[in-house]
């Protein structure tokens, strides 16, 4: 057994990869990760194109900090004031907790993945059918995560949560 459950979980997959950056990639999963990782995210720049990206893009994590805790703080602070970047309706405390509870998701995966990388052969039929996201419905369930970040007054059906510039002449329709 590979240890993966053959039924792909693509709601909590979707979540568990939808922010993951290179160097969170290099940190939780695998230290040779680089530019062209084939690790698809939601694009932290909320209001371009495309929604989701095919690779997980580098952060510019200030390497100064050595703790992984001030890198992700440092980064959430430089992205506060920034148009449509990351989580643009939370406030700063839930995008640094939003930040906080995805390193302890891929800390729990990391070590998962490094014990099914072990005994898995690179070439086998699952890790074909994991890499297929359009076949097996991951690319979609990343496409609604990116919708849901970026319009999460819509998709909540909570009309009073906070809206972009993009989203506030919808909000009426609804």
């Amino acid at each position: 057994s590979s240890g993966i459950n053959a039924e792909w979980p693509l709601r909590p997959g979707s979540h568990a990869i939808h922010s993951l950056t290179v160097e969170d990639l290099k940190m939780y999963f695998n230290k040779r990760a680089g530019a062209n990782n084939n690790i698809p995210v939601v694009n932290p720049m909320l209001r371009d194109q495309p929604r989701v990206l095919d690779n997980a893009p580098s952060s510019g994590y200030d390497e100064e900090f050595k703790t992984d805790g001030m890198k992700h703080f440092d980064l959430i602070m430089k992205g506060v004031n920034m148009e449509g970047w990351r989580l643009t309706a939370f406030e700063v405390l839930e995008r640094l907790s939003h930040v906080y509870h995805m390193s302890e998701i891929w800390v729990a995966a990391g070590q998962k993945y490094k014990k099914v990388a072990k005994r898995l052969n690179k070439v086998s039929e699952l890790c074909d059918c994991v890499r297929d996201i359009d076949s097996n419905g991951l690319a979609k369930y990343l496409q609604l995560t990116a919708f849901q970040i970026r319009y999460p007054g819509i998709t909540s059906g909570n009309k009073k949560e906070k809206s972009t510039d993009c989203d506030s002449a919808l909000i009426p329709l609804l």
